[in-house]
């Protein structure tokens, strides 16, 4: 499933598939529980650890996302955009 972008290349959830949303929302639980569990203050390699674990536990709570669980194993630019996309929004919803 693609990832939706603007011609500026900028990428919002608002603009992605619902199953995509629901995945997002559904990552961030296991993303906060890992920073609380494991590191508070993740580098960047342990940050990007970190979603794709929530990732692939959100897909995994989701029977339709199996297709979205192969992409993000097995390609690698999918999962790059995957992670800038819940970075902005973990970004967002701690500044609330």
């Amino acid at each position: 499933m693609d990832l939706c972008s603007t011609g500026s290349g900028k990428m919002k959830l608002t603009d992605q598939n619902q199953l995509i949303c629901d995945i997002f929302k559904a990552s961030f639980p296991f993303l906060r529980a890992s920073i609380v569990t494991y590191h508070a203050f993740p580098d960047a390699v342990l940050t990007g650890t970190f979603i794709l674990r929530a990732l692939l536990a959100a897909t995994s709570h989701n029977p339709n996302a199996s297709h979205i669980c192969y992409w993000i194993l097995n390609n690698h630019i999918y999962l790059a955009k995957m992670i800038t996309l819940v970075c902005c929004i973990t970004r967002f919803l701690d500044s609330l």
